[in-house]
Order: structure tokens, then C-alpha cells, then sequence
């Protein structure tokens, strides 16, 4: 569910990141769309692909293959010297979150064989989950 989660917070914390970015690399709002959509295309273009894909080799590589894609990837964008390589890293972070999210719902499954358990643990994310969207908008 950790890596469930850190995707979730993820669009939050560069939403609030925009204007120090717009400072620092100096370009203008439609690079800043680019950094925000780099991540969602990424995403919703590999997430089909990521769930055949941990089938192939294990929920537990893949799980692993794309948190490491993921948390690489912040690392290389704050250490970036412009707006393209930014854009660039954004990219493979997406992909990195495409990885995670249907992984972490497959070990999930192993981690709690019993359904209610699974239903409960779900409910208990989804109430933190929404109580942070809740807070970081407010």
C-alpha cells in the first residue's frame, strides 16, 4: 500500500512545486503543463502494459523494478539543469508509478488472503487517502 500511496501523493507535491519551478528552470506555463503531463501520459499509457507485465515476471520484480524507476527519478528532476530534462524524468517517474500501482494491489492480494481482511485494510487506505486530498487542497 506504500507504494500505492507515494504514487497518489505524488501529483499533490509538484502541484505545489509548479511555482519554484517556474522560478528556478524560467519558462513559461506551457513547460509547466509539460511536467505535469509528462507523468499522467506516462502513466496512463503504461498502466494496461504494467499489469501484463508483472504477471510475466512477478508482482514482486516488477513491485520492485518500478519503485526504483520512481524514486530515481525525483532525484534526477531536482537535480536537473532546464525544463527539458525535467519534462524528460517526469516521464520515467510516470513510468516508474505505472509499475507500482497495479503491484501493489497484486501483493496486496498475497500479503492478505482473506477477503475481509483485504476490505478492511482497502477501507482504512482509501479514509488516509482521502483525508490527505482533503488537507493538501484545503
Amino acid at each position: 500500500m506504500l507504494g500505492f500511496f507515494v504514487v497518489a501523493m505524488d501529483s499533490q507535491i509538484v502541484n505545489v512545486a509548479l511555482p519554484s519551478i517556474r522560478r528556478d528552470l524560467g519558462d513559461g506555463l506551457s513547460g509547466l503543463q509539460w511536467v505535469v503531463t509528462a507523468y499522467t501520459l506516462a502513466f496512463s499509457t503504461l498502466i494496461l502494459f504494467a499489469g501484463t507485465f508483472s504477471e510475466r515476471i512477478g508482482a514482486k520484480r516488477a513491485y520492485g523494478l518500478g519503485m526504483s524507476l520512481f524514486m530515481t527519478a525525483p532525484a534526477v528532476c531536482g537535480l536537473v539543469p532546464n525544463l527539458g530534462l525535467l519534462i524528460a524524468a517526469r516521464f520515467v517517474q510516470g513510468a516508474g508509478a505505472a509499475l507500482v500501482t497495479p503491484t501493489s494491489l497484486a501483493l496486496l492480494r498475497h500479503a492478505y488472503p482473506d477477503q475481509a481482511a483485504r476490505v478492511r485494510l482497502k477501507t482504512r487506505f482509501m479514509t488516509i487517502k482521502r483525508g490527505c486530498h482533503l488537507h493538501c487542497t484545503v
